[in-house]
């Protein structure tokens, strides 16, 4: 019975200990999200104007090369007028209305 209750103890306290260790906020591991669109705007710039290959203009402004890839791919497949809506990183849910018609239901 003595040796029961010892042990319930110590089972109680490393609960404990282990209890008031636990993580209590989250810190973030990566840079991801992070980098600004300017950033991808600028290595697509060079990239295009200087024969750079992708890799290269990716390291040369610290960004991934899939993910400028991936921006490059989007932004030269829309036409002209559309190619300031490409979105890098993470994008906001999607409205239904765009903002004329949510100002229009607004009135």
């Amino acid at each position: 019975m003595f040796v029961s209750k010892i042990i319930v103890n110590m089972n109680q306290e490393i609960l404990m200990k282990t209890f008031l260790n636990m993580v209590r906020t989250y810190k973030k591991k990566t840079a991801r999200g992070i980098i600004p669109i300017e950033q991808y705007e600028s290595a697509m710039q060079a990239i295009l104007q200087e024969k750079l290959s992708i890799r290269d203009g990716a390291t040369r402004y610290g960004v991934n090369f899939m993910t400028l890839h991936r921006y490059m791919k989007r932004k030269l497949a829309l036409n002209v007028e559309n190619r300031s809506k490409c979105l890098v990183g993470y994008a906001t849910h999607r409205k239904i209305f765009n903002d004329a018609e949510q100002q229009e239901l607004a009135k």
